[in-house]
């Protein structure tokens, strides 16, 4: 198991305790037992606990270097953040506010992405653990994000554009990277997986659109998207931590550091009433593709890693807003993708909420998701109940968010009428 600062406590054996013990006992066997060889032993005895020695010492250092992750890479992506905003608005980096969705006061830079990527390959520089086991994969596979999100960002791409730069996304995620869902579990038969078999690598690119899409189109206020994202990746950091998985846990924690960093500038606070830096489509998806990414490593059913059904409930608020969004578009004839003011975050400001008092109660149903997900996977929770339960939540957050959207639609067409 890989000790997370926070997480797991640290080891609380002293150091020499190993090999003051070990002398002892090789001393007293070596008194008890004259064999010709036991001055061998007695010789291999007092090198052992040397070596076990320096097992701990690499083990302290692992953890040290894992808790180091977070804090360069949210210092990183600070740095990079506040050079990045001068140079978005010179070559016209930036939102413009509309009147319709846009209604922030002035343009803003849309760097936030970018410095978040720098954060983490400032990290990756500087800790080579972070290069470790896929690493490069996950690179590979953000390019077109990459190049699509900077394009959408400086020239307004159409969807097609953004849709065909996550499908390579996927593919090169799966075949580049060989992330891949290859069982669902139990979904409904407790003692019967769902083996995937032939469809394991188009599912796992349809998923991987489906979660880049529902941060890209939850990132409608200040501090929401990359706050849902923070929360989430503290859920899967722990999650790797109890897998064992030290490069993932590391990547988690590294992403954390970043998005924290960049929330400096997003989030809205007593001393901030505006952002400062957008994610940008940059940003939103590349973030997309960093939760697709750990949610699929970690939940390796046939190796006993946490079940695919924990990590949708990890993620289950942007997918259960994006989800009931998608519907509704397609029920009224629209695409799926075609903006509007329908999401959930939108409702709560109509309500009364502060954009403030609206990011804290999402990213605290987030939070709850999270500890729904892990949580019923460390207690042993069958799939299906996870799958059932998650089915259950989707159908009423549908049934009430259509009454809400009928209200708002009659009240919409009453102000209409008056004018």
């Amino acid at each position: 198991m890989v000790p997370l600062a926070g997480f797991l406590p640290r080891p609380t054996c002293g150091e020499g305790q190993i090999t003051r013990q070990a002398q002892r006992i090789a001393g007293e066997v070596q008194q008890q037992v004259k064999l010709p060889w036991s001055d061998t032993f007695h010789s291999i005895a007092n090198r052992l606990p040397l070596f076990f020695d320096r097992m701990m010492a690499e083990g302290e250092e692992e953890h040290m270097i894992i808790e180091l992750v977070a804090p360069v890479a949210f210092v990183a992506a600070i740095a990079a953040t506040y050079f990045l905003r001068p140079i978005c608005l010179k070559v016209g980096l930036v939102d413009h506010p509309d009147a319709i969705r846009k209604q922030h006061a002035a343009p803003t830079p849309l760097g936030g992405g970018l410095g978040i990527l720098a954060g983490i390959l400032t990290a990756a520089l500087l800790i080579p653990e972070m290069r470790q086991d896929g690493f490069g994969s996950f690179l590979v596979a953000l390019v077109p994000l990459l190049v699509a999100g900077l394009w959408d960002d400086l020239f307004e791409a159409r969807t097609a554009v953004r849709v065909i730069a996550q499908i390579v996304a996927g593919v090169l995620m799966v075949y580049a990277g060989g992330v891949v869902i290859r069982d669902l579990g139990g979904l409904v038969d407790p003692v019967k997986s769902v083996a995937l078999h032939g469809w394991a690598a188009p599912f796992t690119i349809f998923c991987v659109i489906g979660v880049v899409n529902s941060i890209n189109m939850i990132d409608g206020l200040d501090g929401l998207a990359g706050g849902l994202v923070l929360v989430a990746l503290g859920w899967f950091a722990l999650a790797a931590s109890i897998q064992g998985a030290a490069v993932d846990a590391a990547f988690a924690l590294a992403f954390m550091g970043a998005v924290a960093g960049f929330l400096v500038f997003n989030f809205r606070h007593p001393k901030r009433n505006r952002a400062s830096v957008f994610l940008g489509d940059t940003g939103s998806m590349m973030l997309g593709l960093v939760l697709a990414w750990l949610a699929v490593r970690l939940t390796k059913v046939e190796s006993g890693g946490m079940p695919p059904m924990a990590a949708v409930w990890v993620i289950g608020m942007p997918l259960l807003d994006t989800l009931s969004i998608i519907v509704r578009r397609v029920a009224q004839g629209r695409s799926p993708l075609a903006p509007d003011r329908d999401h959930l975050h939108y409702v709560l400001l109509r309500a009364g909420l502060s954009v403030r008092q609206t990011v804290s109660i999402l990213m605290l149903v987030g939070l709850l998701f999270g500890a729904i997900g892990i949580g019923a996977w460390r207690f042993g929770v069958p799939d299906s109940v996870l799958f059932y339960g998650a089915l259950s939540v989707y159908a009423v957050y549908l049934a009430v968010m259509h009454r809400v959207w009928k209200r708002m639609g009659a009240s919409e067409g009453a102000g209409n009428g008056k004018k």
